[in-house]
């Protein structure tokens, strides 16, 4: 979509001007199931804790 290209293309100005910016596309995470969501689009509780496990190992990964 448009809107997605749009967002992708203001991402790829911000990593590129600045190199403590990080992006990570969980869009087709395979991790990810339908039972991790509350709706189309948020995740629910056991999502959610899945999502800040995953985010905790790549900001340690960052920090090495």
């Amino acid at each position: 979509s448009a809107q997605l290209n749009k967002t992708y293309s203001c991402l790829q100005e911000l990593i590129e001007a600045n190199k403590e910016v990080y992006y990570h596309n969980f869009l087709t995470d395979s991790r990810f199931v339908a039972k991790d969501f509350y709706d189309g689009n948020h995740l629910n509780e056991i999502g959610a804790k899945k999502f800040t496990i995953i985010m905790d190992s790549i900001i340690n990964q960052i920090r090495e």
